[in-house]
């Protein structure tokens, strides 16, 4: 019981207990193998981006966490975080964030030389991504190049080279970003607005839900573009239609207008990237 009670802040501070956000920067990167190799991608390249993924996940959280300790405090959902609580400290934190990211940059060292260079400017998202909403009203954008620069990796390391099929997706990954996350971040406009951290639920205000409608509208065209582009055939139309249907249902939560709501609607888009990629392993298969 007692190992339990220290380990606790450390599982929250790398955000273990919360698992969802390494689905939706997970199912992206997966799209971006498949489609980079042809099908299954080698092994070896599968297993280093998804303990990559988990690693750079809980690099992303602690990094946050430094960055917004004196900040979470005023805010209901975030006050009881670890840092900001007094229950580690900030060398407790870097120590961590440091340790991971090694262990992370040791995994990448087994891929080409141009994937190493990459992943630099995935650890430079990482970092710069918590400050960003201090001096622009669209961290979601920077969130949606960090989330899913896994896409630009991916092509790098299996195609030593990043064509511009990766750019198209990296582009509609950050839309779709722009939607999940405008719908997390009404969850805590209120609050927000009052410390004054910016965000594109604050920034859009009474439209918001217009504005989420028009960047999952742009991601589902994006997807179909590709689509054609590619020369995909039925069963990846039908895994967007699929995601027509989520994001519909993500609006009737969001009617609801609570941070249940938001946050439930929120948390179904990793639904939305899991459709995706069975939509292109249907297409392009496991072999």
């Amino acid at each position: 019981m007692k190992m339990t009670s220290k380990l606790l802040p450390y599982i929250h501070l790398l955000r273990l207990h919360r698992p969802l956000p390494i689905l939706l920067l997970l199912w992206p990167t997966y799209w971006a193998l498949w489609i980079a190799a042809g099908g299954m991608p080698p092994l070896k390249i599968l297993v280093i981006f998804t303990l990559g993924i988990l690693l750079m996940r809980s690099v992303g959280g602690v990094v946050n966490d430094m960055a917004d300790y004196k900040l979470d405090c005023l805010v209901e959902r975030t006050k009881m975080r670890p840092i900001t609580s007094g229950k580690l400290t900030l060398k407790q934190a870097f120590l961590v964030a440091a340790v991971l990211s090694l262990i992370a940059f040791g995994l990448v060292c087994l891929l080409n030389p141009l994937t190493i260079m990459l992943s630099f400017c995935a650890l430079a998202l990482a970092i710069f991504y918590p400050f960003a909403k201090r001096f622009t009203y669209w961290p979601q954008a920077v969130l949606g190049v960090a989330y899913n620069f896994g896409i630009i990796m991916a092509f790098a390391a299996i195609q030593s080279r990043v064509p511009a099929i990766a750019w198209a997706f990296l582009g509609i990954a950050l839309v779709w970003t722009l939607s999940y996350d405008t719908i997390y971040a009404l969850a805590d406009r209120e609050d927000d607005t009052k410390i004054g951290i910016r965000s594109t639920a604050v920034l859009f205000g009474k439209n918001a839900q217009q504005c989420i409608i028009g960047f999952q509208c742009l991601t589902l065209a994006g997807l179909l573009a590709v689509g054609w582009i590619l020369g995909f055939g039925p069963s990846y139309y039908l895994s967007l239609l699929v995601c027509a249907l989520l994001f519909i249902f993500q609006h009737r939560l969001i009617n609801k207008h609570n941070s249940i709501a938001y946050t439930k609607a929120f948390s179904d888009n990793h639904w939305v990237g899991l459709a995706i990629w069975i939509g292109i392993v249907m297409q392009l298969g496991f072999s």
